[in-house]
């Protein structure tokens, strides 16, 4: 729960790094970014509900639990991890191209500066 609080923090500063130009390809692209991270998010609360226990506790606390998870439910965990990967943009994966396409609009922007903070803490998050 943890991880999708903070990486909230760091997309929406991908959600409004587009905004700044003003037109219409901006607005386009912060709102598929913003559709994306909602799919995404929606996946990872239903599937941390998926492991919970019959007595409303749930399995996974920690990031530590997620070991455990493949044995019981191989399917649930491959899933989790994929969602996971595509929350911090991971490239091959659905959270890369919204993230990709707000960077590049910043870009065209001529804010070089700003997209490099982008690019730089975007790893940073990933790495966490």
């Amino acid at each position: 729960m943890r991880i999708i609080a903070l990486s909230s923090i760091s997309n929406i500063g991908v959600l409004f790094a587009p905004l700044q130009s003003g037109d219409f390809m901006s607005l386009y692209s912060s709102i598929l970014y913003f559709l994306s991270y909602l799919l995404i998010v929606i996946n990872l609360f239903t599937l941390l509900f998926a492991f919970q226990l019959p007595n409303h506790r749930l399995l996974l606390m920690t990031t530590n639990d997620l070991r455990f998870l493949v044995s019981p439910h191989p399917y649930l965990a491959l899933l989790l991890a994929l969602s996971l990967f595509s929350l911090s943009a991971i490239p091959p994966l659905a959270g890369f191209f919204p993230k990709f396409w707000a960077i590049f609009i910043t870009t065209q922007t001529s804010n070089f500066f700003y997209a490099l903070l982008l690019i730089v803490f975007s790893a940073i998050s990933a790495f966490f």
